[in-house]
């Protein structure tokens, strides 16, 4: 919402002469990007990392059990698996985010399945908390 307005700003100075000392951060081009392109190639890899690390995970085992407020991601036979208990409740759903894939975190201290690649958080039932994911995990 605050990106709107002052993008609106800017281009009103720009159309007025008047251009505000911070707009040139809006413009669509800098010269600036091409001096960042080591950093976003740096940052995409290590997205990629946490990519298959993640699916790396997924060749061991789950633990079927976990204690009280924790979670394990694994397999269970050749699926995915994301076993957690909550207030005495186990339950299981396949790990995978619903937005474009990442496997899934077991966050123990909001007991929540986090993605780390875009931050989208289900309950432990594989309700969406928070997106860009828009649909519930499978359950197990």
């Amino acid at each position: 919402m605050t990106n709107g307005v002052a993008a609106a700003l800017a281009v009103a100075g720009r159309i007025l002469g008047e251009e505000r000392p911070w707009a040139p951060s809006l413009r669509p081009w800098r010269h600036s990007e091409v001096a960042a392109l080591p950093t976003a190639t740096r940052t995409n890899a290590k997205v990629g990392l946490h990519l298959m690390t993640g699916y790396a995970r997924l060749v061991t085992k789950a633990d079927p059990q976990p204690a009280e407020g924790a979670g394990s991601v694994g397999r269970d036979g050749l699926r995915p698996v994301g076993v957690c208990t909550v207030d005495g409740e186990t339950s299981s759903v396949v790990p995978m985010c619903t937005h474009l894939f990442g496997t899934l975190k077991w966050n123990d201290a909001e007991r929540t399945w986090d993605c780390p690649l875009h931050g989208s958080r289900f309950d432990h039932r594989g309700e969406v908390l928070e997106g860009p994911a828009t649909r519930p995990l499978k359950s197990r």
